[in-house]
């Protein structure tokens, strides 16, 4: 089973693809298009390392991700908008005002597409809104399955606040931000992640 980073950021899902119809025996491969990115991609694959562990054929596990994976929840709080600029996702006056003004970019993706969630001023409003998310679709969230907080370990960021504890306190994933995530949000970025019912 191999679960890509969404088809629509990356060309990895299609090239999967094509490794696959050149295997002889490409019945015993599954590939699946995540239509996520970092959080919700290590969702899934715990979800899939759960049910092959607790012994689903893969008919089953593949059906039970292509279903769950359009009940991934994920949000990034991206500290900085210098990646943005640089990748060509805001222009120069957008980044100017952005910067004036403290704004920090909330992400999320849907239907495989990253996009703007909202717009939060300052750090610690931005880490309060993704507590308040965390908390309005707590009653939705599917704690049987793991739940998962991105950060990058090495730039010591604490993440605080009742809705981290609560996450660090059940089932789930501590996830470091990959080298790709790095391009877009840059070394500072925080998110939280997790499946709904």
């Amino acid at each position: 089973i191999y679960i890509s980073i969404s088809s629509k950021l990356s060309g990895t899902y299609n090239s999967a693809l094509l490794a696959k119809s050149m295997i002889e025996k490409e019945e015993k491969i599954a590939i699946i298009d995540s239509l996520n990115v970092l959080m919700g991609q290590a969702l899934l694959v715990e979800n899939a390392v759960t049910m092959v562990k607790e012994g689903l054929s893969l008919i089953d596990i593949v059906e039970s991700l292509e279903k769950n994976k359009r009940k991934v929840k994920q949000y990034a709080m991206v500290d900085t908008l210098d990646y943005l600029l640089k990748r060509g996702r805001i222009s120069k006056s957008q980044y100017v005002i952005g910067n004036i003004l403290q704004m920090k970019i909330i992400l999320t993706s849907n239907e495989g597409e990253l996009i703007v969630e909202t717009k939060v001023r300052g750090t610690n409003k931005a880490r309060k809104w993704l507590e308040e998310k965390y908390f309005s679709d707590k009653d939705n969230i599917d704690f049987s399955k793991s739940l998962s907080i991105c950060y990058r370990e090495d730039k010591d960021i604490e993440l605080k606040g009742a809705a981290f504890e609560e996450i660090r306190g059940n089932n789930h994933l501590k996830i470091d931000i990959s080298s790709l995530i790095l391009l877009f949000t840059g070394e500072t970025a925080v998110g939280l992640g997790y499946f709904v019912k």
